[in-house]
């Protein structure tokens, strides 16, 4: 895709998964880093938030001091911060 999004806005609309959260059917584990630099955590927030709104099944757990590649992550270093899930699913 080329130019920007103030240029190529109904472009950018239509290849933005975040415009079809409506279509989620799966429940759906959001998982990310708290340092990720490669995609915002608050890009996983918004996935989360919106899926909730959406009565989605979604759990989203986030692990403090850890960045984008869990495959990196230490198993002596991982820390959940926040689990939450969307009202009348379970999380343990």
């Amino acid at each position: 895709m080329s130019g920007h999004p103030w240029q190529q806005r109904e472009a950018y609309i239509e290849n933005s998964p975040f415009f079809y959260l409506e279509r989620v059917e799966t429940p759906l584990l959001v998982i990310h880093g708290q340092l990720d630099q490669a995609v915002p955590v608050s890009q996983g927030e918004a996935v989360f938030v919106s899926l909730r709104r959406l009565g989605k099944k979604v759990v989203f757990v986030k692990y403090e001091g850890e960045d984008h590649w869990e495959g990196e992550w230490g198993s002596g270093t991982l820390r959940t911060i926040g689990i939450e899930s969307s009202p009348g699913s379970t999380s343990t």
